[in-house]
């Protein structure tokens, strides 16, 4: 039951960010199941409704650019990178984040952490979303979130 009104809240985001980056010409959403999103800068992202509709993260530091964001519907997941353009909010945004997952990950997050085992890995948790950072000192960010769908690991 709870998972079933999650996904349909995810697809209601889906339909919502496909429209609004089909208006800003900023996305090609040509798979249903899987729709990309693109930024220049923070301020862009937010005013698209991404971090307000929790498909990134609040924590974003505010000289996040080049972001590009995927979001896997049918197994409520998203992923994506970015890069941290000032290296002290890097290093600010490196100490919000940590060292163990608050829940279970999923199988492609396990993956996404064995292919990013050379970078620096973080958690965050926002809500009901669980988020793993893979941070390199370029500012280079990669990412993987997923959805906690048991209501009794909810905060």
């Amino acid at each position: 039951m709870v998972q079933t009104m999650i996904k349909a809240a995810l697809y209601s985001r889906f339909t919502v960010v496909c429209l609004l980056a089909m208006v800003l010409g900023t996305s090609g959403c040509t798979d249903p199941d899987q729709p990309t999103v693109t930024y220049s800068n923070l301020a862009q992202a937010q005013e698209g409704g991404m971090l307000k509709r929790g498909w990134l993260p609040a924590i974003m530091p505010p000289s996040t650019v080049n972001i590009r964001a995927w979001h896997a519907l049918d197994s409520i997941s998203a992923y994506g990178y970015f890069q941290v353009a000032q290296p002290a909010e890097l290093a600010v945004f490196e100490q919000q984040l940590r060292s163990q997952p608050a829940i279970a990950p999923t199988k492609e997050v396990k993956q996404f952490v064995k292919e990013h085992a050379q970078a620096r890995l973080g958690y965050y948790v926002q809500g009901i979303d669980n988020w793993v950072f893979a941070t390199q000192p370029t500012g280079q960010v990669a990412y993987r979130a997923w959805v906690n769908t048991r209501p009794s690991s909810r905060s």
